[in-house]
């Protein structure tokens, strides 16, 4: 009887799998195969084709499936790609049949670094991380030329001047590349600036979500964080915050925009068994922007033969100001019953906490 069980269960699979294959598949695509490479990644190559991987069904097929709408472009692609990863020399073929293609490459002799030029009035750790004798990938002095910039913008430096060439000898297979580095001065943040926002949220909620403050050095970072902590609330759509470097002083202003998020509730709810409890539920309904100001308002309920629970929890988000240091008000209400052979238990319990942020710092503060 267990066998039939099982096996019907793989056909069951079995025809599962074919449907929502036939359903990814639906358009032309070809089975991809790669040969002749001795150093670069077969796999690599076929993901910067637009290769698909297989469905999660078809995981025992080893086949790679290219998309018919990346076909027209492949050779440029493949091009493109052997050059920025180093092999201006690589040569190939590509052969298709109505379902096939095959790409055969040879990939020559890759540049090298021949010489680093690096001057810089600033200490950048290991940013700067060619050798000589290191294939030139432009893909990687790209990296190189990006990450440096945001250390740049990481440690103040908003006006630094950041200067990159590549000077590459196709005959000689070779690359001399060259940095240089001003930092210029210091930049401060200049006080952020609200330019749109929903009515119902006043402006104290919004920036004590921002990590930055007037006369801070400038940290690219904090923008992100800032964007991060307004996201949190869950009540913002098309979170904006648009940095500006001042020209005739080195400040960085920021103007931040904000529309109100459509979708405010949010419910849960689920049905199993646990060993000691039978069977459980469990839900949750939580109301955003509840009353306005950003407020939340959540409760949690967990349901079974022996035990009962109630959570509600109300935050309020920037309930006390003072000089940019903001505190938020949380209030907790609980209610529990629960039997077991040795006891029965019930309790009601009420607790509240102020959470007071200031840039990275928090401290909680509370009674229960």
């Amino acid at each position: 009887m267990l066998k039939k069980i099982v096996l019907i269960l793989l056909l069951t699979f079995s025809l599962f799998a074919t449907e929502v294959t036939k359903d990814q598949n639906s358009s032309k695509t070809y089975e991809l195969e790669i040969r002749g490479v001795k150093h670069l990644d077969k796999e690599d190559i076929a993901k910067s084709l637009g290769v698909k991987e297989n469905s999660l069904f078809n995981f025992w097929s080893r086949e790679k499936a290219l998309p018919q709408e990346f076909v027209e472009n492949l050779d440029t692609t493949l091009k493109g790609y052997l050059e920025s990863k180093g092999y201006f020399d690589a040569k190939y073929t590509i052969s298709r049949t109505a379902d096939r293609i095959l790409i055969n490459i040879s990939e020559g002799e890759p540049i090298r670094v021949s010489k680093v030029l690096f001057e810089s009035d600033i200490e950048l750790g290991n940013l700067i991380s060619w050798k000589e004798g290191d294939i030139f990938a432009t893909e990687r002095f790209e990296k190189i030329k990006d990450a440096t910039a945001t250390k740049l913008l990481q440690d103040g430096y908003c006006k630094a001047e950041l200067s990159t060439k590549a000077y590459v000898d196709l005959a000689q297979h070779s690359a001399k590349l060259e940095y240089k580095i001003k930092k210029g001065k210091v930049c401060l943040f200049a006080k952020a600036t609200i330019v749109h926002k929903p009515d119902d949220v006043s402006d104290d909620v919004i920036l004590s979500r921002v990590k930055y403050h007037e006369g801070e050095r400038f940290d690219i970072r904090k923008i992100e964080q800032s964007y991060n902590s307004l996201n949190a609330l869950g009540v913002f759509a098309n979170i904006q915050i648009k940095d500006n470097i001042l020209e005739k002083r080195e400040s960085v202003e920021t103007k931040i925009s904000l529309d109100a998020k459509e979708k405010l509730r949010q419910y849960m709810f689920s049905l199993g068994y646990v060993t000691d409890l039978g069977i459980r539920a469990k839900g949750s309904w939580e109301k955003r922007n509840f009353l306005g100001g950003a407020k939340k308002i959540k409760f949690i309920t967990e349901l079974s033969r022996n035990r009962q629970t109630l959570d509600a929890t109300l935050f309020v988000p920037a309930f006390f100001t003072m000089d940019s240091i903001y505190s938020d008000l949380y209030v907790v209400f609980g209610a529990l019953k629960e039997e077991k052979s040795a006891y029965k238990e019930k309790k009601l319990f009420l607790k509240s906490y102020i959470e007071t942020h200031y840039s990275d710092f928090s401290l909680k503060k509370g009674i229960g």
